[in-house]
C-alpha cells in the first residue's frame, strides 16, 4: 500500500547539517522513535490478531471516518420527538446544544491534528514490517502524527460524558455502579478506537498518544470556555456569523502550514470548518427569527455545571402520551404509524433529510466548479483542482495500470488542493450550505409534521 510514509527516504529525510531548523530537528528526532516502534507494532499485530478482533477493530475505526459523521451528526440534530410525547422540549434543546458543541469540537480537533501533521510531516509506521490491513483510501496520503481518529474518539466520548454530567446527572438519581459503568464505557470506546489504529498499522504509539492529548484538550476547553463565552456572544451579536466565518478562513489560509508532500489535512479542516459555519449560521437565524420558540438555547455554565437546570425542568413536566393522530399531516403517515409505530416515521424523516443533503452536495460541486471554470478560465488547470474523491479514482486507475510508486507520488503533488482556487469557492458554498440545510431540515420536518 502506498502511503505518505512509503515515500522514498531521500524525499523525507532532511540532510544532516548544522543549519537545521527547529522543525527539521524535531521531525528527525521523532521519526527515529517512530521507526523503532515499527517492530513493536508488528509484534502486537501478530500476537492479538484474530478474525473476531479484526471485525471489532473495523467497527471502532469506522467511528473516525467521514461516513460515520455523515450518518451520526444528522441523527443528533433530527432526533426531536417532543411532539410525539416521548421527549421533553427542553431535552431536545440540550441535545441541540450538544450537537453544536460536538461539531465545533470535531472541527478544531481536525484542524489541530491536521496542522501538526502538515507541520511535522512525519510518516506513518513503515510497511513493511508493519502490516497494513485496511483498504487504501485518501487517508493513506495523510501524514501519521498525530492520530485524528484518536483525537476525535476523545472528542466524541468526552462530549457525551460531559453532557451527561452537566445536564442529566443533576436531575436524575444515579448510583455509583451506574457512574462506574459510564466512565468505563467512555474509556473503553477511546481505547478501542486508538488500538484499532495500531492494530491496522495506520499509526504508531506516539501518533495515538498525541491524538488523545489533543482530543482531551479540545473537549475540555470547549466545555469550560467556548460553551459559556463563545455562544453567548455569537447569538447576541449581529456580526457573530461574519466574524466567525472570517476568523476560520484566516486561520485556515494563513495559519495552516504547507506539508512536505501532498496531504489532504487542509481539505478536511476546511470542509469541517465550513460545515460548522453552516450549522452555526442556521442556528443563529433560528435564534434571531423564532425568538422564544427557537430550538436554540444557550446555557450559563461554570466549571461544567449548568445554572438553573432543575428550575427549567420543573416548568416543563414530562408527558408520555400516545401520539395525537392529527399531528401527522398526511393520512399515509398515519397508516404507517398505526402499522409500524414511530420508528418508521423517524426513518422517513432521516432518509428524506439525507436525500436532500446528498442531492445538494452533488449538484453544488458540479455547478460551482463549472461556473468557476468559466469565470476564472481555469479549464486548462482544472486537473490541479481535483478533490479527494477524484484522488480515489486515480488510485483505482493506478492499480489497474500498475503505475510505479514514483508516478503515484507525482499524482499526490498534482492533485493537491490549491488554497486560492475555484475549489475553495466550491467548498465554501458546498459545506456551508450543507450545514445550513442540515439545520433547516429540523424546521422542514416540523412543517411536514414527520
Amino acid at each position: 500500500m502506498v502511503a505518505s510514509n512509503e515515500i522514498k527516504e531521500s524525499e523525507i529525510q532532511v540532510p544532516v547539517n548544522n543549519n537545521l531548523t527547529f522543525k527539521e530537528k524535531l521531525r528527525n528526532y521523532l521519526k527515529k522513535g517512530i521507526d523503532k516502534e515499527s517492530e513493536k507494532i508488528l509484534e502486537i499485530q501478530k500476537s492479538i490478531q484474530s478474525p473476531f478482533l479484526t471485525n471489532i477493530m473495523k467497527i471502532a475505526t469506522f467511528t473516525g471516518n467521514d461516513d460515520f459523521y455523515t450518518i451520526f451528526i444528522p441523527m443528533l440534530f433530527w432526533c426531536d420527538v417532543s411532539e410525539y410525547g416521548l421527549m421533553r422540549k427542553e431535552l431536545f434543546k440540550q441535545l441541540n446544544f450538544l450537537s453544536r458543541s460536538l461539531v465545533l469540537s470535531f472541527a478544531y480537533s481536525t484542524f489541530i491534528t491536521g496542522w501538526i501533521k502538515d507541520y511535522l510531516s512525519l510518516p506513518r509506521p513503515k510497511s513493511p514490517p508493519v502490516i497494513r490491513k485496511l483498504k487504501k483510501s485518501y487517508v493513506d496520503y495523510e501524514y501519521g502524527c498525530p492520530s485524528t481518529h484518536s483525537a476525535n474518539a476523545c472528542v466524541l466520548a468526552f462530549n457525551f460524558l460531559f453532557f451527561f454530567l452537566s445536564f442529566i446527572k443533576p436531575i436524575v438519581s444515579t448510583s455509583h455502579l451506574l457512574m462506574i459503568f459510564i466512565y468505563l464505557t467512555t474509556l473503553t470506546f477511546i481505547f478501542l478506537v486508538s488500538l484499532s489504529r495500531i492494530y491496522f498499522g495506520m499509526h504508531s504509539f506516539l501518533d495515538v498518544v498525541v491524538g488523545l492529548i489533543i482530543g482531551v484538550f479540545v473537549t475540555v476547553i470547549n466545555w469550560l470556555f467556548i460553551c459559556s463565552v463563545y455562544e453567548s456572544y455569537f447569538y447576541s451579536s449581529v456580526l457573530g456569523p461574519i466574524i466567525q466565518v472570517l476568523f476560520h478562513r484566516l486561520l485556515l489560509i494563513y495559519v495552516h502550514p504547507d506539508p512536505e508532500h501532498y496531504c489532504p489535512c487542509f481539505e478536511d479542516s476546511y470542509s469541517f470548518f465550513c460545515f460548522f459555519d453552516g450549522i452555526a449560521i442556521g442556528s443563529w437565524l433560528d435564534k434571531k427569527y423564532f425568538g422564544k420558540h427557537s430550538l436554540v438555547k444557550t446555557y450559563k455554565m461554570k466549571y461544567g455545571v449548568v445554572k438553573g437546570l432543575k428550575n427549567t425542568f420543573k416548568k416543563e413536566p414530562p408527558v408520555f402520551n400516545k401520539i395525537n393522530q392529527s399531528f401527522l399531516r398526511y393520512s399515509l403517515l398515519n397508516k404507517l404509524y398505526d402499522i409500524f409505530g414511530l420508528k418508521v416515521i423517524l426513518l422517513i424523516r432521516y432518509l428524506l433529510g439525507l436525500i436532500i443533503l446528498i442531492t445538494y452536495k452533488k449538484l453544488t460541486r458540479k455547478v460551482i466548479l463549472f461556473i468557476a471554470d468559466i469565470i476564472f478560465h481555469n479549464n486548462k488547470n482544472s486537473e490541479s483542482n481535483k478533490s479527494k474523491t477524484d484522488l480515489n479514482k486515480i488510485e483505482k486507475d493506478n492499480k489497474m495500470e500498475k503505475i510505479d510508486e514514483d508516478n503515484l507520488i507525482n499524482h499526490k503533488k498534482k492533485y493537491h488542493l490549491p488554497r486560492h482556487s475555484a475549489v475553495l469557492i466550491s467548498r465554501n458554498v458546498e459545506y456551508i450550505g450543507l450545514g445550513l440545510i442540515l439545520y433547516a431540515n429540523i424546521h422542514l420536518f416540523y412543517y411536514l409534521k414527520i
